[in-house]
C-alpha cells in the first residue's frame, strides 16, 4: 500500500468518533456532533486520478453503504425529513473553494434550532447577506430575503409559511458536508417520544469495509465542498436526545427498513457509480418523451438588472391560442428588448421550440405547454428541475411533473450541463415545454422526491440506456 494510500485512510479512519448522548430543551440546542464529514484536500490525490476497485463491476458485490443510504432516504421521507443542499447555501460552494475556505460551515458547529422568526433571519438569512458582502467571492446579491424565504419552504417545509410552522413547533437544521461524495455524510432519524425526541445521528460507511468504500470514493474527482442540511420539524416543549448508531445498530437498521420497504438494491437507480449520468440521462428521457428545454438565443444582450425582478423559473403555462403566445411569449421578451419585432419573436420561437412548423398550424391541433428559465452570471447551482412526462390511467390527460438530479447526488457529481457553466458572464433565457394534443387536461404533479425519482429513473430506462448489439 502507497504512502498516499495510507495517508488517506488513516484520515478517514480519524473522521468517525462516538457521540455522546446530548439532552437539550426545544429553546435551546447545544449538539457537539463530531465531526465525521472533514474534506480532503487536492495534495492527496491528483484531480480525476482513476483507481479501479476490485471486483467494481462484480454483479455479486454488494455496496452495503449506498444501500444503506437509499433505505435511510425512504425511511426520512416517511419521517418527513427533508434533506437538501439548497440554492440558498450551494450557491457559495465553488466560490468559497476558491478562497480556500475548504471547511466552512454555514451553521455554527453544524447546527441550529430555529424557535422564531428572529432566530430564522440570525441563522440563515443574516448569514446569507453576510456572505454576499464578502468581495473576495464575487457573487452579487441575488436573492433577496423574502426570496430566501421562499426557498427555503419549498426546500425544506413542503410549502409551508415558517411562521406557521413555528406557531406550534421548532424546526431544527443539522448541516453535513464533504468533497466527495453522499457516502461520508452524516444522515438523520427520529423516534418520537412523549415527552422527548430521540434523533439519531448515521454514518452509513459503519456498515461496510472501510477499504473497498474507500477504493470505490477515490474514483471521484475532489471538489468543493458540498453542505447538505437535513430539517427536522419538532414540537415545541419536547427536549431532543441525541445519539449517534454503532455499526451493529446500523446492520441491524439496515435489516428492518429492507423488511419495511421490500427494496433490493437492484431496486435502487445507482447513484454511487452512476452519479455523474443522472443529468444527461433525464435529458435523454426528455428528448424521448417530446420535451424541448433550450436556450432563447434571440436575447443577447440581457444584463442582471434587466432580470433582477424575474424569479429563477416561471409557473408553467399552456398556450391555447395566438392571444396567450403573445401574453406568455411575445411580452416578456420585449420587456427584455424593446426593439425586437413579434415576427422576429415568433420566427426565432418557431426554429428553435417547434422544429421548425408555423405557429398558427400548431395550434390548430396542440396546445404549447411552456415554462420560461433564467440563468443568472456566476450561479452555477441555481439550475432548474427538468420536466417529464409521468404515466397516465386517463388517455385524455397529460400528467406532468419536475425531477431534480439533486435528488439523488446533491449535486457533488454532474456531468457537462450548461446550467454547471461558472464562466457564464450574462442571463440567460432558457424555455423547456412540450406540445400536447389540442384540448387536453394537463395536470402537474410538482417536483418528485426521492423515492419518486427513483423509481421514474429505473422504469424508464429504455429511453436512456444505449442498447447493446448481439453481436456484443
Amino acid at each position: 500500500m502507497s504512502l498516499k494510500i495510507k495517508l488517506f485512510k488513516t484520515l478517514l479512519f480519524s473522521f468517525s468518533a462516538p457521540l455522546l448522548s446530548i439532552i437539550t430543551t426545544s429553546c435551546s440546542l447545544s449538539i457537539k456532533i463530531p465531526k465525521n464529514d472533514q474534506t480532503l484536500g487536492d495534495s492527496l490525490l491528483e484531480r480525476g486520478k482513476d483507481i479501479t476497485p476490485p471486483n467494481a463491476q462484480d454483479n455479486n458485490q454488494l455496496d452495503k453503504g449506498p444501500y444503506f443510504i437509499n433505505l435511510l432516504r425512504l425511511k426520512q421521507e416517511e419521517q418527513g425529513i427533508k434533506i437538501n443542499n439548497s440554492i440558498i447555501f450551494d450557491q457559495f460552494s465553488d466560490s468559497l473553494y476558491k478562497i480556500n475556505q475548504y471547511h466552512f460551515r454555514f451553521l455554527k458547529d453544524g447546527h441550529a434550532l430555529i424557535t422564531s422568526k428572529e432566530d430564522f433571519s440570525k441563522y440563515i438569512t443574516n448569514k446569507i447577506n453576510s456572505l454576499y458582502q464578502i468581495k473576495e467571492l464575487e457573487l452579487p446579491k441575488t436573492l433577496s430575503d423574502l426570496k430566501i424565504q421562499k426557498i427555503f419552504e419549498n426546500d425544506f417545509l413542503n410549502g409551508q409559511s415558517i411562521d406557521s410552522i413555528l406557531r406550534q413547533n421548532n424546526i431544527l437544521i443539522l448541516e453535513s458536508s464533504n468533497d466527495r461524495s453522499p457516502i461520508y455524510l452524516d444522515y438523520f432519524l427520529k423516534d418520537e417520544k412523549k415527552d422527548h425526541i430521540n434523533i439519531q445521528v448515521i454514518d452509513p460507511t459503519k456498515i461496510d469495509d472501510y477499504d473497498s468504500v474507500y477504493l470505490r470514493v477515490i474514483q471521484t474527482y475532489i471538489d468543493s465542498p458540498k453542505s447538505v442540511f437535513s430539517v427536522i420539524v419538532v414540537p415545541k416543549g419536547k427536549r431532543i436526545e441525541f445519539k449517534r448508531t454503532t455499526q451493529n445498530e446500523n446492520i441491524q437498521l439496515t435489516s428492518e427498513l429492507s423488511r419495511q420497504y421490500h427494496y433490493k438494491p437492484q431496486n435502487f437507480y445507482n447513484w454511487f457509480y452512476e452519479g455523474s449520468e443522472v443529468s444527461q440521462r433525464i435529458k435523454k428521457i426528455q428528448n424521448k418523451q417530446g420535451i424541448f428545454n433550450k436556450e432563447n438565443f434571440i436575447l443577447k444582450d440581457l444584463t442582471n438588472e434587466s432580470v433582477s425582478e424575474l424569479p429563477l423559473d416561471s409557473k408553467v403555462n399552456i398556450i391555447k391560442n395566438s392571444n396567450e403566445f403573445n401574453e406568455f411569449i411575445i411580452n416578456p421578451i420585449q420587456k427584455l428588448d424593446h426593439s425586437l419585432a413579434i415576427n422576429e419573436i415568433t420566427n426565432d420561437f418557431e426554429v428553435n421550440y417547434l422544429n421548425s412548423q408555423k405557429l398558427n398550424e400548431v395550434l390548430k391541433t396542440h396546445d404549447i405547454v411552456v415554462q420560461q428559465l433564467i440563468q443568472k452570471p456566476n450561479k452555477p447551482s441555481n439550475r432548474p428541475t427538468k420536466l417529464i412526462k409521468m404515466p397516465s390511467s386517463n388517455s385524455s390527460q397529460i400528467d406532468l411533473a419536475f425531477i431534480d438530479d439533486r435528488e439523488l447526488n446533491f449535486n457533488f457529481i454532474s456531468s457537462y450541463d450548461t446550467w454547471n457553466d461558472s464562466l457564464v458572464q450574462k442571463p440567460r433565457i432558457f424555455y423547456q415545454g412540450l406540445l400536447v394534443p389540442k384540448g387536453s387536461q394537463v395536470k402537474m404533479h410538482g417536483k418528485l422526491n426521492f423515492k419518486e425519482t427513483n423509481d421514474f429513473l429505473l422504469a424508464n430506462k429504455s429511453l436512456y440506456q444505449v442498447k447493446k448489439s448481439a453481436e456484443q
